[in-house]
């Protein structure tokens, strides 16, 4: 059988790079770097911006493509810490509230008394998102971690050596998106003490709170997952618009395009992309230090160079990859600002 996407040896590639206009001045340094980062990655990854009409923009190298990869890859790993921190925030809020109020035993706070079922209230859901969640097969997802053959830590310690698995510990081994089934599902009274927990501000309504933590972590776990499982990264946009107008209530003006003056990109496109994420990150975590650590974090990887060399490349990458992932230009600008207001 004709494959339409065969194996291709290396030099065969190389040789189709350098027809199609990519920089290559060492074969075997080439060979080194497609092995070491994948042709998909390298080429097809960047390919919108650098390959318009399936041609290599002028002296556009093999290097630089390497450099651009290697940056991107600086962001995607901050995206994966800090939705992690994010993410045990989320669950360990949830676990809060539940095992207050219905115990600790996942008999009792996952009892479907406590939660609504959209099912049995014929999709009246507001929410089109999730209208075909049941509290019923959200629980099954989330009992799948009390099966002793298969159960991780530290959920199988609780097993073995207790007589309940507490929502705090069950929680740690369950899925980001069980969790938010499980959020979502939740009765007004016990949402809004969530909502209000991991939103202290009395800026915004409940339905807005309760929306913007719904976008907002399906948003991070989607660049997350895209990162993790080596995806187009760079290219990831969020599924379900993020809230404008509760962003610009949540956080000050500083953060968002200046009214009076010329921006190349408007805000409702900057965040659909990793800003967007990073302006959630901003408003879902409440400890001010490490709001800071974040936004230095963020900062180095795309303005501080390393060293004398990376200066001149930070210099010529940052542009187009910002371009790419809707990053405003002046994002540095924008942190600085913002992180004078926590001082």
């Amino acid at each position: 059988m004709n494959y339409n996407k065969p194996f291709v040896p290396l030099d065969d590639l190389i040789i189709k790079l350098k027809e199609r206009g990519l920089k290559i001045s060492d074969d075997n340094y080439a060979k080194n770097i497609l092995r070491s980062y994948s042709y998909y990655d390298l080429i097809n990854g960047y390919k919108n911006i650098f390959m318009p009409n399936n041609t290599f923009n002028p002296n556009t190298t093999i290097e630089f493509l390497r450099d651009i990869y290697i940056l991107d890859k600086e962001i995607q790993s901050l995206c994966i810490k800090y939705s992690l921190i994010i993410e045990t925030k989320f669950k360990n809020t949830i676990a809060e509230v539940i095992s207050s109020k219905f115990g600790v035993h996942q008999d009792d706070y996952l009892d479907t008394r406590h939660f609504k079922d959209n099912k049995k209230n014929n999709n009246k859901s507001n929410n089109k998102r999730n209208n075909n969640l049941s509290i019923e097969s959200v629980k099954i997802e989330i009992l799948r971690a009390t099966i002793p053959k298969t159960a991780q830590q530290p959920t199988k310690h609780y097993i073995e050596k207790h007589n309940h698995i507490p929502p705090w510990i069950l929680f740690k081994n369950i899925s980001l998106g069980a969790t938010i089934n499980l959020f979502n599902l939740l009765l007004k009274d016990d949402k809004k003490d969530v909502v209000d927990l991991l939103i202290p501000n009395d800026s915004i309504t409940f339905s807005e709170k309760v929306n913007f933590i719904s976008v907002s972590l399906d948003a991070i776990r989607r660049f997350r997952n895209s990162g993790a499982h080596n995806l187009n990264f760079v290219n990831c946009k969020v599924k379900y618009p993020l809230p404008l107008p509760v962003l610009k209530k949540l956080l000050p003006d500083c953060l968002f395009n200046n009214p009076n003056g010329y921006e190349y990109l408007s805000d409702k496109d900057s965040i659909t992309g990793i800003y967007g994420i990073i302006l959630c990150f901003l408003i879902l975590i409440t400890d001010i230090d490490l709001k800071i650590k974040l936004i230095h974090e963020f900062k180095s990887i795309l303005y501080f160079p390393y060293g004398p060399y990376d200066n001149v490349i930070r210099q010529i990458l940052h542009g187009p990859y910002k371009a790419l992932a809707r990053i405003p230009y002046n994002t540095s600008d924008r942190l600085s600002y913002y992180k004078d207001t926590l001082k």
